[in-house]
């Protein structure tokens, strides 16, 4: 069944997104991954190769979280999403919103393809940073999908923030369709 099965990863140069590709491809699945520039194929399916043998299972689409462009293409004919891609910069952006939009707006993006290709499930990966800040006092107990961080607080970082507004962008998605 695997071998039937086409995933889409997103982000999948990425360091999380590369491992998701390997271990998806080792499974036996087919995997089409985003990346933002198809001139980088070829390197990432190197990196990619020296982990595991791709053979003709790995399949590439460009696709942009700040854009449109891509997206359907790249979620046609995939059984399951993989939503990986999330901006993460070596230092933090003066402002907040050069993470906020293309952390929200590329889910949404996702979310919306997936729905219009057929898509079975989308898993988009979550982070401690959605739930863990702003909280005054700290929460006592596990942290669960009723916890998330306060975007507005001081002390939440512009990742956080990002990690925040596009998870709960994508539950409103989900209620809404």
């Amino acid at each position: 069944m695997a071998e039937d099965t086409t995933v889409l990863v997103t982000g999948g140069s990425g360091y999380i997104g590369a491992w998701c590709v390997i271990g998806l491809l080792q499974r036996g699945y087919r995997v089409r991954a985003t990346i933002r520039d198809l001139g980088r194929e070829a390197e990432v399916r190197a990196m990619i190769a020296r982990q595991t043998d791709p053979g003709d299972r790995l399949s590439f689409a460009a696709a942009e979280l700040t854009s449109d462009a891509g997206w359907e293409a790249a979620a046609q004919g995939c059984s399951y999403a993989l939503h990986v891609a999330s901006p993460f910069p070596p230092r933090t952006p003066r402002d907040a919103n050069e993470l906020i939009v293309p952390a929200r707006e590329g889910a949404l993006r996702l979310l919306r393809a997936a729905a219009s290709a057929g898509v079975q499930r989308v898993v988009m990966t979550s982070s401690v940073a959605a739930v863990a800040y702003g909280h005054e006092p700290p929460p006592a107990g596990p942290m669960t999908e009723a916890l998330w961080s306060n975007p507005a607080h001081p002390d939440t970082s512009p990742y956080a923030q990002s990690k925040t507004l596009a998870e709960r962008a994508a539950w409103d998605f989900m209620k809404q369709s």
